[in-house]
């Protein structure tokens, strides 16, 4: 997975997040399962970020090409 789309996923987490707040503070019930949503999409950014960085590169690539 390309860096691209780890960070399109960090974006819709943060969008899912903070909409989370905002319901949360004008107490609907939906604001807690868009927080947990949110913080899934997170969670599977930085573990396909982790697995990116940790993976064997192949000849004459690093961790930062495409």
């Amino acid at each position: 997975m390309s860096h691209k789309n780890i960070l399109k996923l960090f974006a819709i987490g943060v969008v899912l997040i903070s909409t989370g707040i905002v319901f949360k503070f004008s107490k609907n019930g939906v604001g807690t399962f868009l927080l947990i949503m949110g913080l899934c999409f997170h969670s599977v950014a930085l573990v396909l970020l982790l697995v990116r960085a940790f993976k064997k590169p192949k000849d004459g690539d690093n961790f930062m090409d495409t």
